[in-house]
């Protein structure tokens, strides 16, 4: 980190006797703290699990913008139990909650 004898070295050389590491990459901080994540094709396009209803929600929307109002009037179920139904698709990854109260798929089912 620079000579022994430059004044400009004296904090590089502080850390260095405190125990401090050099890091070259992010990978590095992360498997440091023991953060290192596995990457598998697995992880990067898991089987995600859909629940009846959640299909049943699914097979109302498209990749353009509906109101959720236009959902509530075509299942039977209550406001309520459709936004649960909404939130975990969103969760999933599956839909997109936009500004308004619209949502649409982020995916071509």
């Amino acid at each position: 980190p620079g000579s022994i004898f430059s004044s400009q070295s004296e904090g590089t050389h502080y850390l260095i006797k405190q125990g401090a590491n050099v890091v070259t990459s992010p990978e590095e901080i992360l498997d440091y703290f023991g953060w290192k994540k596995e990457n598998t094709l697995s992880d990067e396009h898991p089987e995600i699990e859909i629940t009846d209803d959640e299909k049943e929600i699914l097979s109302l929307l498209s990749p353009y913008p509906q109101h959720i109002e236009e959902i509530f009037t075509k299942v039977n179920k209550p406001p309520f139990e459709v936004l649960s139904i909404l939130t975990e698709l969103e969760l999933k990854g599956l839909i997109e909650n936009l500004p308004g109260k619209y949502v649409k798929l982020k995916i071509n089912l």
